[in-house]
């Protein structure tokens, strides 16, 4: 990957995005994220506001494409990079009080190609990417296996925290979102997983892939999960059999007394959302790190986007 210097190359490839989203073919493969290098990344995102700030802004949950096409409408513009770099988008916190702004142009995730090369839009920098590394990353990311056991759709609206509340409820399911152990060093505090089906052994890691966080935070839960609860000592799953009693009382704890084989249980990665091959490149990228690895270390491992 190279980041794009050349101001000329520069134009010609904003001016092929130009025309795409004019056409209406960019809107097939354009994703938004708040972009990876803003300081607002350390802060708790909760929402936001498309245009000038008000007293009682309308917010939104989530960045989608459909957000900033009808904040376009409502304005009377059509799609193109000019009105994307004209669109403020506000990032709010939980208090509903702005912390940064950026622009909707910094906010996407596209891929085209030029002059038989292939360019990478992420953050509002322009990459090259070597078309054999990305044929590699989407061809793994596209033969991914689906679980055995699937989840319900979620319905665009839903936090991932409601989401996962609703797939607790389902019978089979149990919900473990939320539910911290405490554990380790300064008593540091770990997710188990999502959600958990214990007839198919499969653990869920969900997340709505919007933020360029959200990939990420998923592949370290994933990556922290299966460290632990794999582990030859035995401190972890003592502590999480204590999560069980006080959450998911009467659920079989039996297993957790002896050390999983990895292969046990199927470690299942979840977009809300977007399906594999429409993840920003970079969430892409370490999504398939992660079967990747996990794979290498014996763990059967999944992949859905609901």
């Amino acid at each position: 990957m190279m980041v794009v210097t050349d101001e000329g190359l520069v134009l010609q490839l904003e001016s092929q995005f130009d025309d795409e989203l004019k056409s209406g073919q960019a809107q097939e493969k354009l994703v938004m994220f708040t972009p990876a290098y803003r300081r607002a990344d350390a802060w708790t995102v909760d929402s936001y506001v498309y245009g000038r700030m008000s007293k009682s802004p309308p917010t939104t949950p989530y960045l989608l494409v459909d957000g900033w096409l009808n904040y376009l409408a409502k304005n009377e513009r059509e799609p193109s990079v000019e009105a994307a770099k004209d669109s403020q988008i506000h990032l709010m916190d939980e208090g509903k009080e702005a912390v940064d702004r950026c622009t909707a142009f910094q906010c996407f995730g596209y891929e085209l190609s030029y002059g038989a090369r292939q360019y990478i839009l992420s953050s509002g920098i322009w990459y090259e990417v070597a078309l054999d590394f990305l044929n590699k990353v989407n061809k793994t990311a596209g033969k991914i296996p689906l679980p055995k056991t699937m989840l319900p759709a979620w319905n665009g609206v839903e936090s991932e925290g409601q989401f996962n509340l609703r797939c607790g409820r389902i019978s089979g399911f149990l919900s473990f979102d939320a539910k911290n152990i405490m554990f380790g060093g300064g008593q540091s505090k770990f997710e188990f997983c999502d959600i958990l089906h214990m007839k198919s052994k499969t653990l869920f890691f969900a997340k709505i892939p919007s933020k360029a966080s959200g990939m990420s935070h998923l592949v370290e839960q994933v990556r922290r999960t299966a460290e632990l609860l794999f582990s030859s000592d035995g401190a972890y799953r003592k502590e999480l059999t204590k999560v069980f009693k006080k959450y998911q009382q009467g659920a079989d704890t039996s297993w957790l007394s002896t050390r999983p084989r990895h292969g046990d249980w199927n470690i299942c990665l979840v977009s809300l959302g977007k399906p594999a091959l429409k993840l920003p490149f970079f969430a892409r990228c370490g999504l398939v790190k992660a079967y990747s690895d996990l794979r290498e270390q014996g763990h059967d491992v999944s992949f859905l986007a609901v």
